[in-house]
C-alpha cells in the first residue's frame, strides 16, 4: 500500500462478486476510476456479453479472451447465460473449447464502442484494442486472420471446434 501512495498510484481494488451482463457495469462504476486506462476481460465464458454490457468507462485498451477455434469467419459467441461455468461442458475438459466469441464478433462489437483491434498475443487468443482516437498511426488496425496464425489456432479449427460445434452458438 505504501509502495502506491508513494508513487500518487491508487491501489488496486478487490472485489469478489459473481459477473454477470446485469451487474457488471455497476461493479465496475463503483470500483473502477473513470479515466482507467486498461481494461483486461478473461471470464472462460461470456466475455463477449460482459464487455457489450460495460459503458460506465471508456478505457484507453481493452484485451479480452476470445475462442480461436471459431475461425475468422465466424462472427459468434456462446448464447449469454448468467449461470455459465466452464466445467459444467465435459467439451471443456482438456481445453477451453465452449465459451467465450469469436475475434470476429468482438472486432465488431469493439468496432461499435469505439475501438480497433491493434495486436493479440502470439499464440492467438488475447485481442488487444485501442481506442480509435488514440496512436492510430502507431498502433494501426490488423486484420483477423492476424490474429489466428499460430499452429495453435490451426489445431484448434481443426481438432477442437468439431467437439462443440453441435453445441449452441449465436451470431454476434
Amino acid at each position: 500500500r505504501a509502495e502506491y501512495q508513494a508513487r500518487g498510484v491508487p491501489p488496486p481494488t478487490l472485489v469478489s462478486a459473481w459477473v454477470a451482463e446485469d451487474n457488471v457495469d455497476t461493479l465496475v462504476a463503483e470500483h473502477c476510476p473513470k479515466g482507467a486506462d486498461l481494461l483486461f476481460i478473461d471470464i472462460d465464458g461470456n466475455d463477449y456479453w460482459v464487455w457489450k454490457a460495460i459503458e460506465s468507462i471508456v478505457p484507453r485498451v481493452v484485451v479480452i479472451e476470445y475462442q480461436d477455434i471459431l475461425g475468422p469467419v465466424r462472427s459468434a459467441t456462446i448464447p449469454y447465460d448468467p449461470k455459465f461455468f466452464r466445467d459444467q461442458y465435459p467439451e471443456n475438459a482438456k481445453h477451453m473449447n465452449y465459451g467465450g466469441g469469436s475475434l470476429t464478433a468482438m472486432v465488431k462489437l469493439g468496432a461499435s464502442k469505439g475501438y480497433r483491434l491493434a495486436a493479440t498475443n502470439l499464440r492467438g487468443y488475447n485481442a488487444f484494442f485501442v481506442r480509435h482516437d488514440l496512436a492510430p498511426e502507431a498502433l494501426p488496425e490488423i486484420p483477423v486472420e492476424a490474429g489466428l496464425q499460430h499452429a495453435w489456432n490451426e489445431y484448434g479449427m481443426r481438432e477442437r471446434w468439431p467437439l462443440v460445434s453441435h453445441l449452441p452458438w449465436v451470431e454476434a
